[in-house]
């Protein structure tokens, strides 16, 4: 990506987040959507690990997020 006539490392497609809320793409490591500031991730009810945004289980525990 070019920005003001620099070029910008972007991550892979397959890394970036996507916001539950507005469904823009943010980088890997946003916590927050850069469109609409949605939290992007949250900790899990049963053990408290980071969840990335749009996880339908825990990747830990295996908990259901909704």
């Amino acid at each position: 990506m070019i920005e003001d006539g620099r070029v910008i490392a972007q991550a892979p497609i397959k890394d970036l987040q996507t916001c539950r809320h507005c469904r823009t793409a943010n980088a890997p490591s946003a916590r927050f959507c850069l469109n609409c500031g949605t939290p992007l991730s949250s900790g899990c009810t049963a053990c408290g690990s980071s969840l990335t945004a749009g996880a339908k289980f825990c990747s830990q525990c295996g908990q259901a997020t909704h």
